[in-house]
């Protein structure tokens, strides 16, 4: 399955290789070349997306939509309703809407405009929960802060 995504992604001018059965494509934002990581569920792909990671996490900084793990990638969401119209018969072009609809968080996000700092303020408590270590104590899974009030005390 994976050669065949593989193969599709390039004969629509991808950059694609593949490495510890994952699909790895090379995209340009603005002026930088970032790299994603495709993983398929060995038991529910096609009618489950991929999981797509945004590699070299660390040099990015705070980016809206994209978590933070110990192996410097970032799981890029999905976002809520991204099932809804997919033919789950061509796994490719399953595999293909993720792969655009993961840049296209991306592009939204890394232009240099203010997009980003609002939706970094708006997910605010997720994106803290990777950044303070729970054993600090500051961080209080049960306590909610609203987007507005982190908004209003924003530098």
């Amino acid at each position: 399955m994976i050669d065949i995504i593989k193969t599709f992604l390039e004969s629509k001018g991808f950059i694609v290789e593949i490495s510890n059965d994952r699909i790895i494509t090379t995209h340009k934002i603005g002026n930088k070349d970032i790299k994603l990581a495709g993983e398929l569920s060995n038991t529910s792909f096609p009618y489950s997306l991929p999981r797509i990671y945004l590699l070299d996490r660390n040099s990015y900084g705070s980016v809206a939509h994209v978590g933070w793990n110990d192996s410097n990638e970032g799981l890029i969401c999905e976002g809520v309703s991204i099932n809804r119209h997919i033919d789950y018969s061509n796994p490719e072009i399953v595999y293909l809407e993720a792969l655009n609809n993961a840049v296209a968080t991306l592009e939204n996000v890394l232009k240099g405009n203010n997009k980003n700092k609002y939706e970094i303020i708006s997910e605010f408590s997720a994106h803290w929960r990777f950044l303070v270590k729970d054993k600090t104590g500051f961080f209080d899974q049960n306590r909610k802060i609203s987007a507005d009030h982190l908004q209003s005390i924003a530098i």
